[in-house]
């Protein structure tokens, strides 16, 4: 477990269009508002949640007359995607109503309340609750959309492969062909498609997630701007801090600065 929290949003509050490296849970307590990926874009209302997977291209935002308030947290770990997927839940299908979504909420309290805490097996009891919190999604009428989940396109799972592959990958060299090679794609094929469903090439898709993740290493001191560049897989520092200002409109040591300051 990363982190865990909750907000009452204003009207028409905006999320992304971002990538995370990690996973992340919203359950709607109150409210509405609308969350997109994959090209999907999904309504949702009080008691149900929205999972977010690492590498994809997402944004959520509150409705304008009835924002949403909800909790959320972040987690990550070699099981998730495997406790995930019993749970018919994937990018294709990030959308899930817990059998008690007042009992969900209770836990999501009860996990942030015990991440402050610094005790001997906090850490397995935090997990403990959050794998009572995922019970909550493992009934079978639990899902709102699951009869979609049969028609997932070709497609969207090749893309969802290819996001994936780029997830893991992307602190190292690599190229088009290379990305094409590994996933056994056409290089033109894989591009059209992938840009047909995400709205950007591999390469660029690869770029956001490289600079989403140098965003997380610069708020932590002890590295370097060139550290940071070569650990996310881009071994010119120079051109590392061209992107990011191209991205982010500031420079690496400049959104660092801001940070610390926030």
């Amino acid at each position: 477990m990363l982190f865990c929290g909750s907000e009452k949003t204003l009207p028409r509050h905006n999320v992304g269009p971002q990538v995370r490296d990690y996973y992340l849970m919203h359950l709607v307590l109150s409210g509405k508002g609308q969350f997109l990926c994959m090209g999907q874009k999904y309504e949702l209302r009080e008691g149900e949640s929205f999972f977010i997977f690492p590498g994809e291209l997402i944004r959520y935002m509150a409705d304008e007359k009835d924002p949403w308030h909800y909790r959320w947290i972040g987690f990550y770990g070699d099981g998730a995607e495997r406790i995930l997927a019993t749970l018919r839940l994937s990018p294709q299908q990030p959308i899930a109503r817990p059998n008690s979504s007042k009992r969900a909420a209770v836990l999501l309290r009860k996990i942030e309340r015990s991440l402050s805490v610094a005790e001997p097996g906090m850490d397995l009891h935090i997990g403990g609750l959050m794998r009572m919190l995922l019970a909550h999604f493992a009934m079978d009428d639990v899902n709102p959309a699951k009869e979609e989940m049969g028609r997932t396109s070709l497609i969207e799972q090749q893309v969802a492969s290819t996001i994936r592959w780029l997830t893991v990958h992307y602190s190292q060299p690599i190229s088009m062909e290379q990305i094409s090679h590994s996933l056994g794609y056409d290089r033109t094929y894989l591009s059209k498609m992938f840009k047909q469903r995400t709205g950007m090439p591999p390469t660029r898709f690869l770029t956001k997630i490289r600079l989403e993740r140098a965003k997380i290493l610069l708020k932590q001191q002890r590295l370097t701007v060139e550290q940071i560049a070569a650990s996310v897989g881009i071994s010119d520092p120079f051109y590392f801090s061209k992107q990011f200002k191209k991205w982010y409109g500031v420079p690496p040591t400049q959104y660092r600065k801001e940070s610390a300051i926030r």
